[in-house]
């Protein structure tokens, strides 16, 4: 029963890889889980990391328990540092050290990954060291989780630098390592200069007592408990601002109105005065040619008059 299951397991995920490679819209997200089942094998992550330099629909992949080694990380890389899609990566339990971590530095450094798992991988110091130079400069990783990865305190100090200028990190699990007390309190002194981080355990580390882990969940709960009131208050300012900006918008309309409305009443008046202006010389032009014609009459009748007065003086003289 148990070889059947593994055979259709394996049937299952060879099929996806081709969906991954014909770039098949169905395949969102590529999981595959092979505990107790065997390694997935290094031609498979060739193919998957082929696949993922022309896929432009998988946004996660999740590769567990499938002996995945630093040459086999590298092909994933090789693949991830051209695709723009995939935001989401889990390598949990796999066998991948520092070298795989070399890889994985240069897919952080495209700040694409939203949420990175290596837990269960043999990172240690050296991979969190690489990890972590990487991170300083990320501004899109938001999940980091290392649990049971083998750093110390060496590792939690390169941790606590990037928890002190990060911006983009909300949720770190350094649970199951082998930090101590010395290592906790650079974490808590980090905390306490980051405002995005809201979660950061650091539970089960061999080497810390249980209360220092318990100090730096809640410290970083408190932090989600400032980030929660500073966001609220972000939110009311910019209701606030959208309210006065609504409101100078309004009043600016307002405002054009009147002063189309003063220029419509200027047009009207001038176009009155315009036309009165025209009557007047209209009257001024009538009032003119009746002087011309009455001057015009009065010198025609002038000659009349004293041709009619000879006229008459001769009739006296003949009588």
């Amino acid at each position: 029963m148990h070889t059947l299951l593994s055979a259709v397991g394996l049937t299952t995920w060879q099929s996806d890889i081709k969906k991954l490679r014909r770039n098949d819209r169905s395949l969102r997200n590529l999981y595959i889980n092979l505990i107790r089942k065997g390694s997935i094998g290094e031609a498979a992550t060739r193919r998957i990391g082929e696949g993922l330099k022309l896929n432009s629909v998988l946004t996660s992949l999740s590769l567990l328990s499938c002996q995945i080694d630093d040459a086999g990380v590298g092909h994933l890389c090789a693949g991830l540092k051209e695709n723009i899609t995939v935001d989401y990566l889990t390598l949990y339990n796999n066998r991948c050290g520092p070298e795989g971590a070399r890889h994985l530095v240069e897919v952080l450094k495209l700040n694409t990954l939203r949420n990175l798992d290596l837990g269960l991988c043999k990172i240690g110091d050296a991979g969190a060291v690489l990890l972590g130079e990487a991170l300083k400069t990320n501004t899109a990783l938001k999940v980091l989780g290392l649990c049971n990865i083998g750093i110390t305190d060496a590792g939690a100090a390169i941790l606590s630098d990037v928890v002190k200028i990060t911006e983009s990190l909300t949720d770190i699990d350094l649970s199951y390592n082998n930090i101590s007390d010395a290592g906790g309190e650079l974490l808590l002194e980090a905390l306490g200069h980051n405002s995005s981080v809201v979660s950061l355990r650091a539970d089960v580390n061999r080497k810390m007592r249980h209360g220092m882990a318990d100090r730096i969940r809640d410290r970083a709960k408190d932090r989600s408990i400032v980030s929660n009131e500073d966001s609220s208050q972000a939110q009311s300012a910019a209701s606030n601002k959208a309210v006065e900006e609504e409101q100078m918008a309004t009043d600016a309309a307002a405002t054009k109105a009147a002063a189309d409305s003063a220029v419509e009443k200027a047009a009207a008046s001038r176009a009155k005065l315009q036309a009165s202006a025209r009557k007047a010389g209209e009257m001024v032009d009538a009032r003119k040619k009746a002087e011309q014609l009455a001057t015009t009459d009065l010198a025609a009748s002038g000659p009349a008059e004293a041709a009619a007065g000879a006229g008459a003086g001769a009739v006296g003289q003949t009588v």
